[in-house]
């Protein structure tokens, strides 16, 4: 009997042994795939990046202040003599995924827009994560406050693929869609959300493994939701895409038309194949509201070639590359100067300046002192959510240039400095945008001045420092 109890706690041991031994070896191979690596690390980059991008804006998401402007950031009285136009949408507005606000399609909207030499017109945003057609309309365009304080001469209503969703009056979903990589993303149970914490590769993996098994299974479906795909096409048919046109796009048009008298029209920015277009396309038509499908505007490429070649903003996010949003940007110039030449007023000249007008994280506190010269908080290296890391896996602060310029060099000053390594983001000049890699300009341990190639367009500079101790620093650098 003795022996027997023996043996059964050795293999209760053996048993604890192997159950805790499967995750970290779960863990472990799931880590071996370089696709899957490369996922899981831009997962929680992309998490970072929203989370600092939420600290830094004013319209947090799901926030009560839809126009985009930074934390501490005014919008300036209106003009007389400058044109407004306001662009109404949702995340793809608001800057998901987008370390560098600068490549918002909006915001390079706007950079095109100088660079043409429209200098009397200005572009104010509004948009919040998640928001649908009936959200915007509701809680932006019928907000007297907000239209109040922007004065818009032209509204562009930025549309994509999910905006049909219709939401009770709570604004919640009425269908439940799949998260193919977190199943789980709403659960508020706390083994599973230790798990993804503990071993968020093999957790991911896991559920795409559940989601490609069980992807067909009306169970699956009943439990989880509707694939993303399925969603879309029930979103923007039948009853849905009926009771949208009766209750979102009727209201609205009668509403910018007769109430607010100020032109407008939907903007449709897709990054993706996706169902339904054509029915929405169809309801715009027959109520006479102006639309314009961008990627039947593209020039530079075909759709189908910016879906192959460069399609997300990163590896784990959907939301429109760079170079789609510049083709946005492009489109939309090209059919103001068309069919909205008033709103653009004349032509003048168009003069770079050197402004830092976004940065990650919040907490650098970037203050201007000088045409060249800004402070800076450097973080303590113990700081939470503090630095950025891909894709050179250094830790990093980010500072955006408004405009893309011609440096020549950049210095940096600071106390208990030790060592630093700068990079730059620039447009590649094959490419013709910023490919978002990271360019060394090499690691100083004293004397922190790094010399610029003139013959490079500017976007960003990052910063990756040694402070004695770890700790928090006050830094100054200065561009020339």
């Amino acid at each position: 009997m003795k022996e027997y109890f023996k043996k059964l706690i050795f293999r209760i041991i053996i048993l604890i042994v192997i159950v805790i031994t499967i995750p970290f070896v779960l863990e472990f191979l799931a880590s071996l795939s370089k696709g899957r690596q490369l996922y899981n690390e831009w997962y929680y980059e992309n998490e970072l990046i929203n989370q600092m991008n939420n600290d830094k804006l004013q319209n947090k998401n799901w926030g009560s202040n839809p126009i985009w402007l930074h934390e501490g950031e005014t919008l300036p009285l209106k003009r007389d003599d400058v044109k407004r136009i306001l662009v109404v949408g949702d995340s793809y507005i608001w800057g998901d995924g987008y370390s560098n606000a600068n490549h918002i399609w909006w915001q390079q909207f706007r950079q095109k827009l100088k660079e043409n030499g429209y200098n009397d017109v200005e572009i104010i945003a509004a948009g919040v994560g998640g928001y649908s057609t009936q959200q915007e309309f509701e809680k932006i365009i019928k907000n007297k406050e907000l239209m109040r304080l922007v004065e818009p001469d032209l509204i562009v209503i930025g549309f994509v693929n999910n905006d049909p969703e219709f939401r009770n009056e709570n604004y919640e979903t009425y269908y439940k869609v799949i998260n193919s990589g977190d199943l789980f993303y709403d659960s508020d149970n706390f083994f599973i959300n230790k798990y993804k914490e503990l071993f968020p590769f093999s957790y991911n993996g896991l559920c795409l493994l559940l989601y490609d098994k069980f992807e067909y299974n009306k169970a699956f479906h009943d439990y989880f939701g509707f694939s993303y795909w399925d969603w879309l096409s029930v979103i923007s048919s039948g009853y849905w895409l009926d009771r949208y046109e009766a209750e979102v796009i009727k209201p609205l048009k009668n509403y910018l038309e007769y109430d607010l008298d100020i032109p407008y029209f939907f903007y449709i920015t897709y990054n993706d194949v996706e169902p339904g277009i054509e029915n929405i396309m169809n309801v715009f038509e027959k109520n006479n509201i102006k639309y314009y499908f961008a990627p039947n505007y593209f020039v530079n490429k075909s759709y189908d070639e910016y879906y192959h070649v460069n399609l997300a903003i990163n590896p784990a996010n959907n939301h429109p590359s760079v170079v789609l949003c510049k083709e946005f940007a492009e489109v939309l110039t090209r059919i103001l100067e068309s069919d909205y030449p008033d709103i653009l007023g004349e032509k003048g000249v168009y003069t770079p300046n050197l402004h830092i007008n976004d940065w990650m994280p919040h907490m650098l506190n970037v203050s201007k002192v000088s045409d060249n010269i800004y402070n800076f908080v450097y973080p303590a290296s113990d700081s939470e959510k503090a630095f950025l890391t891909l894709p050179v896996h250094k830790p990093y602060v980010k500072l955006n240039l408004e405009e893309p310029l011609t440096i020549s060099n950049i210095s940096i000053e600071g106390d208990n400095i030790e060592e630093i390594e700068v990079f730059v983001n620039k447009i590649n000049k094959d490419l013709g945008y910023d490919d978002q890699n990271l360019y060394s300009l090499g690691i100083l341990t004293d004397n922190f001045e790094w010399e610029v190639s003139t013959l490079e367009l500017i976007t960003s500079i990052n910063i990756s420092a040694k402070i004695k101790n770890g700790d928090q620093a006050n830094l100054m650098i200065k561009i020339n």
